[in-house]
């Protein structure tokens, strides 16, 4: 498997460099925490600057739970 470590470029989302390489065995990992929430929920970002504004800590705490075996019911931040 070949892993591509992705920070935070809109060109790169403006082109859909991930929908290329994935399907081609390309495994696409986002290090912007809002634009990792918005992949894992496999959302497109929903804003520029703060691409999850729209989740609640609630929400993340059940997609990371579902997605990365953490505690779906801690919603504590810190």
């Amino acid at each position: 498997m070949t892993t591509l470590v992705k920070s935070k470029s809109m060109l790169t989302d403006e082109c859909r460099m991930r929908e290329y390489l994935e399907p081609r065995g390309i495994t696409v990992m986002e290090t912007d925490l809002g634009e990792r929430i918005q992949q894992l929920d496999h959302q497109d970002p929903s804003h520029m600057v703060v691409p999850a504004v729209h989740k609640l800590r609630a929400d993340v705490a059940q997609l990371f739970g579902r997605t990365t075996g953490t505690d779906p019911q801690n919603s504590d931040i810190h």
